[in-house]
């Protein structure tokens, strides 16, 4: 039916998985093998827009997997996970919804499975779940805000070599804490790793090491006032 709509008896989910809020509050979801965003309200009560299908165009989707409202501007940045690429969305109050770009998938980088994704300091990372390095490592790609490339970090260096780099696998989910350093859902080692946006290894207090182990499974990890959740985490 024509939009907006109560969200219970007219919504239909298959896969969500990303979510985030944008400027005026409402909730952005990717109704990922549904191949298309949806808005709601604060509640969750109305759906108030819904947003591309199933393609390679601008604004169409492969798996649409994780989403980041920059908080600043008013856009969404989408991580297209079957397209191998990163969508830029701009939206008004009025929720006109356009793509501005997409990035990532040409030179110098090619992304091949973007998956979870922060933002600090006009920067974003993406966490490029199925990369295979020379020794089948998994990376990160630091972006500018418009899309272009800045590093990528295939390991985590400790200052000094004090240890053994750690490498990358699978990893899925991102998140920052207030300093603006990055924690990794390293998913394929079961670990969650922090950095700083250089690569480097910011090591925890209490056990000198920059990750957490003895993790059950690491899809995912949010900090809230310097508290971790990981979900899936024994």
């Amino acid at each position: 039916p024509p939009l907006p709509v109560r969200a219970a008896g007219n919504l239909s989910l298959n896969t969500p998985v990303g979510s985030c809020v944008d400027h005026y509050g409402r909730v952005w979801l990717a109704d990922t093998a549904h191949n298309r965003l949806l808005v709601l309200d604060a509640s969750l009560q109305q759906l108030l827009a819904c947003y591309g299908c199933t393609g390679r165009a601008p604004g169409q989707f492969n798996m649409p997997f994780r989403l980041l409202a920059h908080p600043e501007k008013p856009w969404i940045y989408v991580t297209d996970m079957g397209n191998a690429r990163i969508q830029l969305l701009e939206y008004d109050l009025s929720l006109q919804i356009s793509c501005l770009y997409t990035f990532g998938n040409s030179d110098p980088v090619h992304l091949t499975g973007p998956n979870g994704l922060v933002f600090h300091q006009k920067k974003i990372c993406v966490a490029d779940e199925f990369y295979e390095g020379a020794d089948g490592e998994s990376r990160l790609v630091v972006f500018d805000e418009e899309g272009h490339v800045i590093n990528q970090i295939t390991s985590i260096q400790y200052p000094g070599q004090q240890r053994d780099d750690i490498k990358l696998l699978w990893p899925q989910g991102l998140t920052l804490d207030s300093s603006g350093n990055i924690y990794i859902a390293n998913t394929g080692f079961n670990t969650v790793v922090r950095c700083n946006w250089q690569g480097q290894a910011v090591p925890f207090a209490t056990t000198g090491k920059a990750y957490i182990e003895g993790l059950q499974l690491t899809r995912d990890v949010s900090c809230v006032q310097n508290r971790l959740l990981i979900p899936g985490g024994e």
